[in-house]
């Protein structure tokens, strides 16, 4: 038969819709955290909280600056909040 044949489950279609949409997902942001992030920023921090809940690596990279710098200081800080420890 033609199509797919792996059947998905509610859990990995939940994986596939975070990791496509991470604007989507609703990650608070660390309360701590001074500094304001832009919305593209917020959307690069929920796809890596995202990664990080599903215990997934990645890589956000860009070459605009330290927007992508920010966004794992707030990570990192939120996990933190948390007492959680993530690798680097």
């Amino acid at each position: 038969p033609k199509g797919n044949r792996i059947k998905k489950d509610v859990s990995c279609e939940r994986l596939l819709k975070d990791l496509r949409a991470p604007e989507t997902t609703e990650w608070e942001l660390p309360g701590n955290i001074t500094a304001v992030l832009r919305d593209y920023q917020k959307v690069g921090y929920q796809w890596l909280k995202t990664l990080e809940h599903y215990d997934v690596g990645g890589i956000l990279a860009d070459d605009m600056g330290l927007g992508n710098t920010l966004q794992a200081l707030t990570l990192l800080q939120k996990a933190k909040n948390f007492n959680r420890q993530i690798l680097i």
